[in-house]
């Protein structure tokens, strides 16, 4: 069962919406902050979901973009890999291939928006997760 999304709000607020029978209803975050795991969710409606609580200050849109990525200091070797998504902070993409990036590694990212008339765009940015399906999770060092 695919785990859903709720982006919490600054005063730990997050709409919890049914996949099933789409009712929502707003839901205290602020008791799941530490939780790593998704919560398991029951509707009225009596079907069970799962739910992860999106803490980030801005909201990470979903995206499916090729670039490339260069781990630092000084690597001259872009690898390939596929966005999934992005913010105005952070990036979130998944490696073509296997790589050796750890949480706390310093890579360049170097993309094309998705409209073909913007130029390309290169970012220095810091590992934050690394999961066992190729998905690595940064945050750019600088802000636009």
């Amino acid at each position: 069962m695919k785990t859903l999304k709720a982006q919490v709000s600054r005063d730990s607020a997050a709409v919890v919406e049914c996949p099933f029978c789409r009712s929502s209803r707003i839901v205290d975050a602020g008791k799941f902050r530490n939780r790593r795991d998704p919560l398991k969710v029951v509707c009225v409606c009596r079907q069970a979901f799962y739910v992860s609580f999106e803490w980030r200050g801005s909201y990470r849109k979903g995206t499916y973009l090729e670039g490339y990525y260069s781990k630092l200091p000084a690597s001259k070797e872009w690898s390939r890999m596929l966005i999934k998504d992005t913010s105005s902070t952070s990036i979130g993409f998944t490696t073509l291939a296997t790589h050796n990036l750890r949480e706390g590694d310093k890579v360049k990212v170097r993309f094309a928006p998705n409209d073909r008339s913007e130029s390309e765009t290169e970012r220095t940015a810091i590992v934050k997760r690394v999961t066992e399906d190729k998905y690595v999770g940064c945050e750019f060092v600088e802000s636009v």
